[in-house]
């Protein structure tokens, strides 16, 4: 809902966010049955936290 929402208030037809809408579905459609996976309702995108690299470090091995 959130999407469709910021989608009609940038576009003078509401038409435009109803398709925009379907064709995300369509590809969470699609992605699920090509991957034979079931589609979870409390999966959430959990960030990763950031990883040290070597550019981080000193030569001693400190953080920066």
């Amino acid at each position: 809902k959130a999407n469709y929402i910021r989608i009609i208030q940038k576009k003078p037809s509401k038409m435009i966010g109803q398709v925009a809408i379907q064709r995300k579905l369509l590809i969470l459609i699609y992605t699920l049955w090509k991957n034979q996976t079931v589609y979870q309702t409390d999966y959430k995108k959990v960030v990763p936290p950031k990883s040290v690299t070597k550019q981080d470090r000193s030569p001693e091995g400190e953080l920066l």
